[in-house]
């Protein structure tokens, strides 16, 4: 699941991965991203969490492991409550948060990173976007694959987010959820990741987290999954070794 005006292409690294091509590996676009289309009446967070739900019921015949980046993580750990036989959660880049309580413990937050927050943006933006959402070791396919993706996002999308986050009813509490859940969890972020204090994952109860606090990705960003797929598919292979098969959905 992909993070805010981003799209599924931003997993051709898994999906290219000969180690993972025993998996069955699935990556939607989410209303108003990617090739999906724009309606904006969609882009609530309990829309597009209604939204993940429908299609893991649809298209999992056993119970997955969900993978969310950034934003995506924050809709897939919402999930969790209403898909009880998941078989793992891991959250890439996204610090489960009791908003807007511990919004800016979690997060780092500059004109940079408020941008993903705005409707109306520039060429000129949507470079910095691009910038923000990758390490300074990030290839130049990398930056083209995540450009790619903000260009055809739809601004409103990002509106919605905001006025979520303003309204706060919007956002359950994810704290609250990974403290309660059986469901394994784990938490990745690239170790230059500047959106994220990393020091807010040691204050986190979850008692079904897998190994340590925040599993650390060399040599990437915000987007360690397309930065630096070995290290990251090393640790999707673990997590889901790790991880028994729960009953199906």
């Amino acid at each position: 699941m992909h993070g805010n005006s981003l799209a599924a292409s931003i997993f051709i690294r898994q999906f290219e991965a000969p180690e993972l091509q025993h998996l069955r590996l699935l990556a939607l676009d989410l209303p108003g991203c990617g090739a999906s289309p724009w309606v904006p009446a969609h882009y609530y967070p309990r829309q597009l969490q209604a939204v993940l739900c429908e299609a893991t019921r649809a298209l999992s015949s056993v119970a997955p492991v969900l993978v969310g980046h950034s934003y995506g993580g924050h809709l897939a750990l919402d999930a969790i409550p209403q898909l009880p036989g998941l078989r793992g959660v891991l959250a890439v880049g996204t610090p489960p948060v009791k908003a807007p309580d511990s919004l800016s413990a979690a997060f780092t937050f500059d004109e940079r990173g408020l941008l993903f927050y705005q409707q109306e943006v520039s060429e000129t933006d949507l470079t910095i976007m691009c910038t923000h959402c990758l390490g300074p070791q990030a290839t130049a396919g990398a930056r083209a694959v995540v450009s790619a993706a903000l260009h055809q996002a739809d601004g409103r999308f990002r509106a919605a987010i905001r006025a979520a986050l303003a309204a706060g009813g919007e956002i359950p509490d994810e704290l609250a959820i990974i403290r309660d859940t059986p469901v394994p969890l784990a938490f990745a972020a690239g170790e230059a990741d500047h959106l994220l204090h990393f020091n807010y994952f040691d204050t986190l109860v979850a008692p079904s987290r897998w190994g340590v606090p925040l599993h650390l990705v060399p040599a990437a960003g915000h987007t360690p999954f397309l930065e630096n797929p070995a290290a990251f598919n090393d640790l999707l292979l673990r997590f889901v070794a790790a991880t028994p098969p729960r009953s199906a959905l």
